[in-house]
């Protein structure tokens, strides 16, 4: 897997804004937004490592309780900035996470 499969994309912002209208399976998420039911699940598998979003059940995703509006926007920003200084995924989150402690 490349650096490229981890960097975040304008796919997870469709997610997320999917997600914030409330709980959806993968098929419904891959029908909304144009795409295969295995390209949500590897997206998801990387918002969920992100603490983005709360898998419930096997293709069953929803935000989770402390996530809102403003601090998937933030946390979105965040990312883009670092993305666009060069840093990689694992970099970025290694800064994020010790930011937020």
């Amino acid at each position: 897997m490349g650096r490229d499969d981890h960097d975040l994309r304008d796919i997870d912002e469709a997610i997320l804004d999917k997600l914030e209208e409330g709980r959806c399976t993968r098929q419904y998420l891959a029908n909304e937004l144009d795409v295969t039911g295995e390209y949500i699940y590897q997206r998801i598998d990387i918002l969920d490592k992100l603490k983005l979003v709360e898998i419930i059940h096997s293709g069953f995703y929803e935000l989770p309780d402390h996530q809102s509006l403003a601090v998937k926007n933030e946390t979105w920003e965040r990312l883009n900035e670092r993305k666009k200084l060069g840093e990689s995924f694992n970099e970025m989150m290694t800064r994020i996470l010790d930011e937020s402690e």
